[in-house]
């Protein structure tokens, strides 16, 4: 049976891949060689080992952001230990970090702010694309889908290249 390397980690809601931060760590865009970002994904996968050996996450790592653009404090407390690194770029652990600032707030207000600009979606709701988990349980029989179908993400990423938002 194959797993699938999630939810941390990986983007809202498609479950892809989120190896780095687009526009912050400037690692990797859409036409740049290849095998960077193979390299990119390698060591996610690595830090994913780590994750579950040792359970905590190696590194920086990113929040989503809330309506201001700033780590949005549910995700914070749902995806961080208080020994990871926290999100803000202070270098601290988020548990001597933002932890007890997140702790102190409404938990159901920040849900409902989250779940409402996500489109009623949870946190937990991340997930591989139907179309690629039947691909993967019939046994990869069938040619994959087209990126741009199933990856959500990158679809926008594109779009907002082009402009077209």
């Amino acid at each position: 049976m194959v797993e699938w390397i999630g939810p941390r980690h990986t983007n809202f809601p498609d479950g892809s891949v989120c190896a780095y931060h687009p526009v912050l760590d400037k690692a990797w865009s859409p036409g740049d060689d290849l095998c960077v970002l193979l390299d990119i994904y390698s060591v996610w996968a690595l830090r994913h080992l780590h994750l579950v050996v040792f359970d905590r996450w190696p590194g920086r790592q990113y929040a989503m952001p809330d309506e201001l653009g700033q780590s949005d404090p549910y995700y914070r407390l749902i995806q961080f230990k208080a020994a990871e690194l926290c999100s803000c770029g202070s270098n601290r652990r988020y548990g001597e970090c933002c932890q007890p600032h997140d702790l102190k707030l409404p938990f159901l207000s920040i849900l409902h702010a989250f779940e409402r600009r996500n489109l009623g979606l949870s946190i937990l709701d991340r997930a591989p694309p139907a179309e690629i988990a039947a691909l993967i349980a019939q046994g990869g029989q069938n040619p994959p889908p087209p990126m741009l179908e199933v990856h959500l993400t990158l679809r926008a990423h594109l779009a907002d290249l082009r402009g077209d938002r």
